[in-house]
């Protein structure tokens, strides 16, 4: 059925997809036809007033006819990005030459990329995830975590709900998993340590100290994945990040051959001691020096490797002094790597 709708009716006619919903075909007015409604008013003889609320109201139908034109998937949630000029082509041309005349400021860009993308959600609530909405909504959950702050905004049009953050929290740790994304044998630390949650409580409930494992990874790797939008079950999110529980070896260590090399004690002259000394001294010149970092750059050779990234690793919810928790935790560590093509696999 909607094929032949489409076939028939061709660009005229829209029909919004939602998983779980029914569909929803609406008829998308075509430019043309909005203007000669306005030719027809015209000539009607409106006064000054009427005729401005005319023009209004048409540009307003023609900005909604070019939205309700842009195609959407909401099985995907989109790509955020701090270019201006990325967050401006996701708007219509008519909107943002709207927009471009009525905000006139310094970070008027960034303005109009905010305020379009507000008005697109409003518009099509339903069908269309703003991705400045969507960010802006990830950023303030970050910091606070308050769901009160995010529907407020929300209702304000402001961001997107706080349902919303949650669902894309379980679909991006599901579909990222445990890898290290774009790894191409890049230096691997791993770190392993107590991690506390709700140390007190009033009733002595709902508090957590466990284990938890995090990888650095430098030079630093890009996530590049499409996070998909769909519901995801809190059985799948555990599977997902399983440990498997490695109790203590019951070989006693005694009965293991293990040989110990002597520790060579080398000492080694630190050129680079005396640099702060040096430094210090330089206050005392009259030619012009650098600051800290400059001098770092101007006695150091070769590229600096660049900001490492942090990849989360599951928690183990056992105490982490126990022996049973701490092979589990070595075990998965050596897991991990192995996939990876880690050959030696460093903790702290």
């Amino acid at each position: 059925m909607k094929t032949k709708l489409k076939e028939y009716f061709g660009d005229r006619i829209i029909i919004a997809e939602i998983n779980g919903k029914a569909d929803v075909v609406t008829f998308l007015t075509t430019a043309s036809t909005i203007l000669q409604e306005y030719h027809k008013q015209r000539k009607d003889g409106l006064d000054t007033e009427s005729e401005k609320m005319c023009i209004i109201e048409t540009a307003a139908k023609l900005i909604k006819c070019d939205i309700k034109s842009i195609k959407c998937d909401r099985d995907w949630y989109p790509v955020i990005r701090e270019d201006i000029q990325e967050s401006l082509r996701f708007l219509p041309d008519s909107l943002v030459k709207l927009l471009d005349g009525i905000l006139l400021s310094k970070n008027s860009k960034l303005k109009t990329a905010t305020i379009g993308q507000a008005i697109m959600q409003g518009a099509r609530p339903r069908v269309i995830i703003a991705p400045l909405q969507i960010g802006l909504e990830f950023q303030l959950h970050h910091h606070y975590a308050s769901r009160f702050l995010i529907d407020t905004l929300s209702r304000h049009g402001v961001c997107s709900t706080h349902d919303e953050v949650l669902k894309f929290n379980e679909n991006a740790a599901l579909e990222q998993g445990t890898d290290i994304p774009s790894f191409e044998g890049q230096f691997v630390q791993y770190i392993a340590d107590n991690v506390d949650h709700n140390v007190r409580t009033l009733d002595g409930r709902d508090s957590f100290h466990g284990m938890g494992m995090v990888a650095a990874v430098t030079p630093a790797t890009t996530q590049a994945n499409i996070v998909p939008r769909r519901n995801v079950t809190q059985e799948e999110v555990a599977k997902a990040g399983k440990v498997e529980i490695k109790p203590q070896s019951d070989s006693p260590l005694e009965e293991l051959n293990i040989v110990y090399n002597d520790v060579l004690s080398i000492t080694v002259q630190d050129p680079t001691a005396n640099l702060d000394v040096l430094w210090k001294t330089s206050l005392l010149l009259s030619a012009e020096r650098p600051a800290w970092s400059g001098l770092m750059q101007a006695v150091h050779e070769g590229n600096h490797t660049g900001k490492s990234s942090v990849l989360f690793l599951p928690m183990i919810d056992m105490t982490p002094s126990d022996v049973t928790c701490v092979m589990s935790t070595l075990n998965f560590v050596s897991r991990h790597a192995k996939s990876h093509d880690i050959l030696t696999p460093i903790i702290t």
